[in-house]
């Protein structure tokens, strides 16, 4: 086959990411060609029956999107126009696209009947008191809508930093939510990758750094190797369907009675995956790539 990585910049295997590397060897490893293209240089026509304005593009069997938040829209596009081509994508860019815009994808959860935390988008101070005063206490989580890796999740803990917080975000035009903080999970969750309808693996993530909540593992996060339960596992592949992604790592956190799905990433690492199980997550997504795009041919 001949398959293209579509990344935010050119990788190889002495260079670039984790899950890039991996994908470039496993891919060779398997016998087949694997072309890096970067998001922001793809020229996409809106109606790819048009007659292309320079010499025609490389065809494709199939493509793994690895888009990057600088480019993240240009990306978007270029695999739209490859998924117009017929070309085999991992994941869509429709779902790609969704997971990216966190309350969005929320929405898409209930919409689907899962649990999520109770979640509010872009409150008015008003707001503040009602919602503080229905979730029965001053702590809450503000997100920014395309944070990412932990990045614009923040923990207020009184009504004067809700309110502080609030009026800045208004103020400088920036898309956000408040959501219930559930204290039983504080500082940890788990992350479920999922692969079509397998799940490869899942970890419970855990802050290190004192006084940190937030447990991702790019901000120091400690992991370790956990069996889901039956309803765990069934709600991850639920929200990875209900987002529309074939490959993607689910969070969930647990309160004291239930376990809610917290978000759904779209470009999931598997770094940490790999290492505490001691397996190659790269060489299971072009095998599953493999098998759709033999399944698609006949």
């Amino acid at each position: 086959m001949k398959i293209a990585l579509l990344t935010g910049k050119l990788t190889d295997v002495t260079a670039g990411t984790y899950g890039d590397c991996g994908l470039i060897t496993a891919a060779k490893n398997r016998g087949h060609e694997i072309h890096t293209l970067i998001s922001g240089q793809q020229s996409v026509l809106a109606n790819p029956t048009d007659t292309a304005p320079k010499a025609a593009p490389l065809h494709f069997d199939a493509l793994i999107p690895r888009l990057k938040t600088h480019d993240f829209e240009a990306g978007c596009v270029a695999l739209s126009g490859y998924q117009a081509q017929g070309v085999y994508c991992l994941n869509s860019p429709a779902a790609i696209h969704l997971a990216r815009h966190k309350f969005q994808c929320l929405q898409a959860l209930t919409q689907h009947h899962l649990p999520i935390p109770r979640t509010l988008w872009l409150p008015t101070e008003a707001d503040l008191c009602s919602f503080m005063e229905a979730i029965g206490s001053e702590q809450l989580i503000i997100k920014t809508n395309l944070g990412s890796v932990g990045k614009g999740v923040m923990l207020v803990e009184s009504l004067g930093q809700a309110r502080a917080l609030n009026d800045y975000l208004h103020a400088v035009n920036e898309s956000f939510f408040i959501q219930e903080f559930i204290a039983e999970s504080a500082g940890r969750d788990m992350r479920a990758l999922v692969l079509g309808n397998q799940i490869i693996g899942a970890v419970k993530r855990q802050a290190s750094a004192p006084g940190e909540f937030r447990s991702n593992i790019s901000r120091g996060g400690l992991a370790e190797k956990i069996t889901l339960t039956p309803q765990q596992q069934q709600l991850a592949l639920d929200a990875a369907k209900a987002v529309g992604l074939t490959f993607a790592g689910v969070d969930l956190i647990e309160s004291a009675d239930r376990t809610y799905v917290l978000e759904v990433n779209g470009n999931p690492g598997f770094q940490t995956i790999d290492q505490v199980y001691n397996c190659q997550t790269a060489e299971k997504v072009i095998a599953f790539i493999e098998q759709q795009v033999e399944a698609n041919a006949s």
